[in-house]
């Protein structure tokens, strides 16, 4: 089991504790950036024309210069693209555009980004969906599950909703691309689920619905009101997160002990102990190579309720039976840090939204504190910064799961920036490592939609390869890597907004009152049976 995807992500998620806080293909953006180029630095190092061309057309006249040069009908040739990046390289004065496209890089590179997020932005609506009434009418007769409004897809052959996708599709919408109205919609439709189902599946395919995923309604409710403000929103809606609350509690919770100790703690178990309908006859087959066939079947769609299907985190491993192998696959019998600081952030956020007051102890807190300079130098040493397109999901490499080596994907990206930038003002070093995992997803996301690697598509990707920054997706697992891609443009827009809406010289979080994640949620602590955990780097999970 790879020590860095157990003891990194997993034991900077805690962190977060301290703050509760159709596809498409693009053409180049002026001149193609240079594949190895990085997001922050590419400006500088376009390719642009020799010092024998000229930097403006030969028609190029003095005549427009009567008005400011970013406003009137020039203002597309004279404020965006080719003309004002040329003109930033050559420094041209003196003569029109002249000094007013003097801009210093980071000003062009905020072009850049407009450019970047526009583009992101019109995908948006080749990604929406909604059920016909039809379906409404005669659910019997169809394979999906219906929900009143518009949705928004991952993309590729994913093409419905998905639960836990929604959460960063979600932050695309309401915080970056204004889709207030969408926002909503998605969310009505989670709480119809809640109502009628009693849980939120994993998707609207009919196939995928005896399993949830990762609890993040509460976290999708506090973040529209984060950016609504809507108070009767929450009235309506919190009573809806609590039954998901009731249904995790009842349904997918185990009693545990450790040191004396008795703990409720959550963990991922399906109930279905079958083969997956979408992927029955490789399940079949494995199933009858594993010791105990019906373990290995709701293993199997266990790790789908987690997301990560798959990953050697589920595996046994060590001395066990076909260790580190699919068919040794045990998901139910592993307590996942991470789901168990997504129930303890749920259950604080609501009683943030409903009110409540909780006390912070400052004992508590310094313990917190100490893990950001453990967790700080654990990566340094490791190395798990030393990627040109972001963090790994682990450091498996042998696995050729997608959740492993060398994959990286969005989801893990934004939560492993979210965590480390709650260290921020504890280790000197956790703001800059945050910014250079962000910056390096950016890179080979953009260089994905602008400048792709050879022979690939230019696409935003649901996973891609981080030994690299040129966009190339990642590979593995039961399927080609599909493009869109939801989660990917919601990461993409709060990377933009955390770390390139503000003043260059601010940090993400710097504005009192406000979290990493941009909103205003108070400052909570939450240590209880994660603190437990934590003590020891090279344990992944509690096994029972």
């Amino acid at each position: 089991m790879s020590l860095f995807f157990c003891c990194s992500l997993r034991l900077l998620l805690p962190l977060l504790l301290l703050q509760t806080g159709g596809t498409r293909s693009a053409g180049s953006l002026q001149n193609q950036a240079d594949p190895t180029v990085r997001f922050e630095q590419f400006v500088s190092r376009q390719q642009f024309p020799t010092a024998s061309s000229p930097p403006f057309p030969p028609h190029f006249s003095h005549d427009n210069c009567s008005v400011s040069i970013c406003e009137g009908p020039l203002a597309p040739i004279f404020c965006s693209g080719f003309l004002i990046s040329t003109a930033w390289f050559y420094g041209v004065q003196g003569q029109c555009p002249g000094s007013k496209l003097l801009h210093e890089p980071a000003i062009v590179m905020a072009n850049f980004k407009r450019k970047f997020a526009a583009v992101l932005h019109e995908i948006w609506p080749l990604l929406s969906r909604q059920f016909i009434d039809e379906v409404n009418l005669n659910q019997d007769r169809y394979p999906v599950i219906h929900v009143p409004n518009r949705f928004l897809v991952p993309g590729g052959f994913f093409k419905l909703y998905f639960y836990w996708d929604t959460f960063w599709i979600l932050k695309g919408c309401l915080y970056f691309s204004n889709l207030i109205e969408t926002a909503r919609g998605m969310l009505e439709n989670f709480a119809h689920l809640l109502r009628f189902r009693g849980f939120i599946p994993n998707s609207g395919n009919v196939q995928l619905s005896r399993r949830s995923q990762p609890p993040l309604f509460s976290q999708m409710i506090a973040d529209y009101f984060d950016a609504t403000g809507n108070k009767s929103f929450l009235a309506e809606y919190l009573p809806r997160a609590e039954l998901e609350l009731n249904w995790w509690r009842e349904n997918r919770s185990v009693e545990l002990e450790l040191d004396g100790q008795r703990y409720s703690l959550f963990r991922y178990k399906a109930i279905t102990d079958c083969p997956r309908p979408e992927n029955f006859l490789e399940d079949y087959q494995l199933g009858m190579e594993a010791n105990n066939s019906m373990f290995f079947w709701s293993s199997t769609a266990s790790a789908c309720e987690s997301g990560l299907d798959f990953s050697s985190r589920w595996y046994k491993w060590g001395t066990a039976p076909n260790a580190m192998r699919r068919t040794a696959i045990a998901t139910s019998e592993v307590v996942p840090l991470d789901l168990n600081v997504f129930m303890a952030l749920n259950y604080r956020t609501l009683g943030k939204l409903y009110g409540d007051v909780l006390n912070e102890h400052e004992d508590k807190k310094k313990r917190m504190q100490d893990q950001c300079h453990k967790v700080v130098e654990y990566l340094k040493r490791i190395g798990a910064l030393g990627f040109r397109g972001g963090i790994p999901s682990s450091l498996e490499r042998n696995s050729n799961e997608q959740w492993d080596f060398p994959n990286g994907w969005a989801p893990q990206q934004h939560l492993f920036v979210l965590s480390l930038l709650q260290c921020q003002n504890v280790s000197g070093e956790a703001a800059g490592m945050a910014r250079k995992v962000a910056d390096a997803f950016l890179t080979t996301a953009y260089n994905g939609l602008f400048s792709p690697a050879k022979e690939k598509p230019a696409q935003i990707w649901e996973k891609y390869d981080v030994r690299f920054d040129n966009g190339q997706p990642g590979f593995g697992g039961e399927y080609p890597a599909q493009s869109g891609f939801g989660w990917t443009n919601g990461v993409i827009f709060e990377f933009i907004r955390m770390f390139y809406t503000k003043a260059e010289s601010a940090s993400p979080a710097e504005e009192e009152g406000e979290d990493a994640n941009g909103s205003s949620r108070d400052s909570l602590m939450a240590l209880e049976s994660i603190t437990a955990i934590l003590q020891t780097f090279g344990k992944e999970s509690l096994n029972f």
